[in-house]
């Protein structure tokens, strides 16, 4: 008998730059390997991704090929701002400056 390992979720945060500029989440489950469309939840835009062992990988897509399904993105996660950065993934959803910015932000209103 084959023993499958346990999949578990995780957050995984995305920045829909090109259309509303909101962040948005969803559950990424360990056992999701492929190409795959995370869809915008407040205009539908589609982000295209490869995804191994549940993680989103460097790699960015700009078409249908090969995917395999539509990840939906959580509406009630629809913020301006990103979320907990402590919480969260940050390695797919914007560039390293937006990032640095954000936490120099942070620091700035924290003192």
């Amino acid at each position: 008998m084959i023993k499958k390992k346990p999949s578990f979720r995780r957050k995984e945060q995305f920045h829909c730059s090109t259309e509303c500029n909101k962040y948005f989440l969803t559950y990424l489950r360990s056992n999701l390997n492929g190409n795959y469309a995370i869809r915008c939840p407040n205009c539908d835009h589609l982000h295209y991704r490869s995804i191994k062992n549940g993680l989103v990988t460097d790699d960015r897509r700009n078409d249908m090929k090969d995917q395999l399904d539509i990840i939906e993105g959580m509406a009630s996660t629809i913020s301006d701002i990103p979320h907990d950065l402590d919480k969260v993934n940050l390695r797919s959803i914007t560039p390293s400056a937006v990032k640095s910015s954000w936490l120099k932000e942070i620091s700035i209103n924290a003192n």
